[in-house]
């Protein structure tokens, strides 16, 4: 892994302390310091490494959300990336952390999230791109297309690991429900029309 000159200094750092400093680089980044930027993608990037999240889950964790807090077109492609280079076997947590996180890049993020979902079954970036659609779904910001998209892939959904089948199984029992509701709804139109 190529450690950057803040990595050296983040390492050794932990709870309170680390979050500062971490915020210091991101508001250092959104100022348009270049080093600052070039600083946390390159500690994104060594997120890809399995070992990280076991070693320095806090550090991990921190970077991802300083770089999501950007909130910029490049900081979504350098999350992107991180996803593309997730290897299997990465921790559950991680993949629930960045399908909570993509949801701030709205629109933009969605033809990801179809091409991920279009991956194997199981790998990180299929079980974020259909964990991030969910949550999308949750929060009411899916349009009907997207829906219908969603709900085609969730019919043979049986993968992942306990998170991602509960959002899964949320979705679908809610999915359920409503189709539930506007049958019923159309039942007491056609008996209004008859009576």
């Amino acid at each position: 892994m190529t450690k950057s000159p803040a990595h050296s200094s983040l390492a050794g750092l932990k709870g309170p302390p680390l979050v500062q400093a971490l915020h210091d680089l991101r508001d250092q980044a959104i100022q348009g310091n270049a080093d600052a930027l070039q600083d946390l993608t390159t500690l994104l990037q060594s997120c890809r490494q399995t070992g990280i999240w076991h070693q320095n889950g806090s550090l991990a964790s921190g970077v991802l959300h300083a770089v999501s807090e950007l909130g910029s077109l490049k900081s979504m492609q350098s999350i992107v990336s991180l996803v593309r280079g997730l290897p299997d076997g990465v921790p559950a947590g991680v993949i629930e952390l960045i399908a909570n996180l993509l949801p701030i890049y709205k629109s933009f993020v969605r033809p990801t999230l179809r091409e991920w979902i279009q991956l194997e079954n199981d790998s990180p970036a299929y079980l974020i791109g259909i964990q991030t659609m969910c949550n999308l779904y949750m929060a009411d910001k899916l349009d009907d297309a997207e829906l219908d998209y969603l709900q085609d892939h969730l019919r043979n959904f049986n993968s992942g690991d306990y998170i991602t089948r509960h959002i899964v199984d949320l979705v679908r029992s809610d999915l359920d429900s409503r189709r539930a509701v506007n049958q019923d709804e159309l039942e007491a139109i056609y008996r209004d029309l008859l009576d």
